[in-house]
């Protein structure tokens, strides 16, 4: 408890002389590109109208093992994972009519697959339908990951998360309130394969089910103005 305690407080001087620097962000209004990252749309992925937020993203139509969500164009990028970061989005979660035996297992974004290096953030369900949000971070000391309840998410409507990554922790938030913490070990590694959004990035695919919108990474750098005091 002691370290925990420590940590929030380091962390939170840390978070004093840091900024946040935009490196993309995805309205889905203007498509699906965001400056030199490209993304493209994989099976039944598609830009749907949806009231008071205009185009989002819907994942997949139909849930058939088949790829889905966005993919990077090109080669892995290592600016979609800075070492200090911090990854947001606008979620609405539509629960399946039944639910598979063991639960579900959707993806946000994932940038990590079966590697060391990379980030998967989740979204999965108990057997019994209720939501929890799971991030998993390779970093240079092995990895991290937190598991955090999400009730909210299971009313249906839209539903800010954020996945914010700064030593020493790791910390979840849904609607602006902290969902989950982990302590960090090392340094996030450049992630080994392209960005997904919504889906995994191989195999074993899980789209997200519901829609996404208002995604955004930021890299969080020194604040000028502080330095130059």
């Amino acid at each position: 408890m002691k370290k925990i305690f420590f940590a929030i407080i380091i962390a939170a001087a840390m978070m004093a002389g840091a900024a946040e620097k935009l490196v993309a962000s995805w309205d889905f209004e203007k498509g699906l590109d965001s400056g030199d990252i490209k993304m493209s749309k994989r099976g039944s992925a598609a830009l749907v109208d949806e009231e008071g937020h205009g185009k989002v993203l819907k994942p997949a139509a139909t849930y058939d093992g088949k790829p889905a969500g966005l993919i990077l164009r090109g080669n892995a990028k290592p600016e979609t994972l800075p070492e200090a970061f911090v990854w947001a989005m606008d979620i609405k979660y539509q629960a399946p009519e039944t639910l598979p035996k063991n639960g579900l297992n959707t993806y946000l974004l994932d940038c990590k697959y079966s590697a060391k290096n990379g980030l998967s953030w989740l979204m999965t369900t108990d057997k019994a339908g209720n939501p929890q949000l799971r991030a998993v971070l390779g970093t240079s000391e092995g990895g991290v990951s937190i598991i955090a309840k999400a009730p909210a998410l299971k009313d249906g409507q839209w539903h800010s998360i954020k996945l914010v990554c700064q030593a020493p922790k790791m910390e979840m938030f849904v609607d602006g309130k902290t969902a989950g913490m982990s302590l960090l070990k090392g340094k996030p590694m450049p992630p080994a394969h392209r960005l997904t959004i919504g889906d995994r990035v191989g195999s074993s695919y899980g789209p997200f089910r519901g829609l996404i919108d208002n995604v955004t990474l930021s890299a969080i750098v020194p604040d000028e103005a502080e330095e130059a005091k």
